[in-house]
């Protein structure tokens, strides 16, 4: 038998690309495990969080806030061992990217605080107290899991990062007395149109009584003619309306609308919520004699308030799955019948000309389809 040959330690050959990853891959393990094993040691202190220029923004505003006793761990960190470890792992990648130059502004945590985090301290048994007339059933909103940051993700920090206030680095601005000014309600509350917002997806009542004790309404509301005379005053001044109203406003988002648009009360009663549920209901004063009244009323009264809910033609309804307005059009009784002959001629009469207002009184955009079959 031979003898064996002695050992001799060879580098590995820095040329092969599968040697160079791997090694990479381990100093960055070895950086990334003493980032953490040094961090740790401090880590439940708040200025640590600090010491990055990135998160002064983020640590003064929590001294400005009411949570300035607690540390930013009870918040931030998740629950039970599988949280601490998570939570670990996003504070060694933080300090990586800020290291190594590769982070973004504003810094965004890499999971949302848990209810849990909230409840550790806050008693959900216990009576909420908002400021003014607010009505704010927790209980409500936990039966049907709202989570506590939808409404309350700015308590601590005042969305600075949402609304832009984080992407500067320069820690000379956040003085004690501009940290303070950050903290006002608007910041650190959801605005109204956040919760009609939430409201609206949830189908939660949009009722002002269910959210407000003191409601006021203008004199012209309380008058026994409003409800047939509001439409008038609408075309008067909308504006006035949209200053109370424009919290369930829909699709109109620009004010000039209401007063520039072609047909603005109409326009704007299809795409107010608070508008269209009422409208989609039989009015009051059109009873069981209205078909033979209303040919009068259009005349005396004009039609403007006829086409807030109703469309002459029935055109449009195929192209809105759920319209907001009535499905009830004026070319349903007020039609032209076809001569006799009429389908055999049509294509000559109709030829060279659009199908048009007078085609679509009656028939939808795609009727011509039931016959004319493109193969």
């Amino acid at each position: 038998m031979g003898q064996p040959k002695p050992f001799k330690f060879k580098f590995p050959d820095g040329r092969d690309p599968r040697i160079k990853r791997r090694a990479v891959a381990s100093v960055m393990a070895v950086l990334l495990l003493f980032i953490v094993l040094v961090y740790s040691q401090d880590y439940r202190n708040p200025e640590s969080c600090g010491l990055c220029h990135v998160m002064v923004p983020h640590v003064r505003t929590w001294e400005a806030s009411a949570h300035q006793r607690t540390d930013c761990v009870t918040c931030h960190e998740g629950p039970g061992f599988d949280g601490v470890i998570r939570f670990q792992v996003s504070l060694a990648e933080m300090a990586y990217k800020y290291v190594t130059n590769t982070y973004y502004l504003p810094i965004a945590m890499r999971e949302q605080m848990s209810a849990e985090s909230c409840t550790n301290c806050h008693a959900l048994n216990r009576e909420m107290s908002p400021s003014g007339d607010l009505i704010v059933p927790h209980k409500n909103h936990e039966k049907v899991r709202v989570d506590c940051m939808s409404c309350h993700k700015g308590v601590v920090h005042a969305n600075i990062a949402s609304r832009q206030m984080a992407l500067s680095v320069d820690v000379n601005i956040w003085t004690r007395r501009f940290s303070m000014s950050q903290m006002s309600y608007e910041n650190r509350n959801l605005s109204m149109s956040g919760c009609i917002e939430c409201h609206q997806l949830r189908r939660a009542t949009l009722d002002c009584a269910a959210c407000h004790k003191d409601i006021y309404f203008p004199e012209s509301h309380v008058e026994e003619t409003f409800t047939i005379q509001h439409g008038l005053q609408a075309y008067n001044d909308l504006l006035s309306c949209d200053r109370c109203h424009s919290w369930t406003r829909g699709a109109i988002e620009d004010s000039d609308m209401l007063a520039y648009g072609i047909h603005p009360v109409r326009e704007y009663a299809r795409n107010n919520i608070f508008c269209r549920d009422c409208h989609l209901e039989r009015p009051e004063g059109h009873t069981q004699l209205w078909r033979g009244m209303h040919a009068t009323k259009a005349r005396t009264q004009g039609k403007f308030g006829c086409y807030v809910c109703h469309d002459f033609n029935r055109a449009i309804l195929d192209t809105v799955k759920d319209p907001p307005f009535s499905r009830v059009f004026c070319s349903q009784c007020h039609y032209k019948k076809h001569k006799q002959g009429w389908q055999a001629v049509h294509p000559t009469n109709v030829n060279g000309q659009k199908y048009g207002y007078e085609c679509l009184r009656c028939h939808g955009s795609n009727y011509c389809g039931r016959c004319h079959i493109i193969y």
